[in-house]
């Protein structure tokens, strides 16, 4: 009989992860639990805003790790808490738009409205965002459930 080989049984672990919402991460003989959202990965812009030419203010790219902004880069986000569709998070990015950069952490709510819409509240203030499709249009909002 010939050996489990231990890399595919650790992808396939990973893989299932992914499909329930987290991925487990092995480190050093300690597992690292990585948090995502159940968004689409991409980019989003506020509403108001043409996918094609959207203020930067106004863009958001999530890349499965974190809620990235033109300002910022190298997001993670760790759910705090979940209450339904709203999740309490922790986002810790570089302050710059590319390299270099200190770091800092912010609390944030997002509720997911569907993989394709979010709001996000900062503080006091609350923003809704929607994706783009790499055609540049805005989903129509009754695209917002695939």
């Amino acid at each position: 009989m010939q050996a489990p080989n231990h890399t595919s049984i650790a992808l396939t672990i990973l893989a299932l992860a992914g499909l329930s919402g987290a991925a487990i991460a092995k480190t050093g003989g300690s597992s690292l639990r990585i948090d995502v959202l159940p968004l689409k990965a991409g980019m989003y812009v506020s509403s108001g805003q043409d996918c094609r030419f959207p203020a930067n203010a106004g863009i958001r790219w999530y890349d499965g790790k974190g809620l990235n902004g033109s300002a910022t880069h190298d997001c993670r986000s760790k759910i705090v808490k979940r209450l339904g569709d709203a999740y309490v998070i922790d986002q810790n990015c570089i302050d710059a738009p590319s390299v270099g950069g200190p770091r800092s952490s912010e609390r944030q709510i997002i509720t997911v409205r569907s993989p394709r819409r979010f709001s996000l509240k900062i503080g006091r203030d609350s923003t809704e965002y929607g994706y783009c499709e790499p055609g540049g249009h805005l989903p129509a909002p009754g695209e917002a459930a695939r």
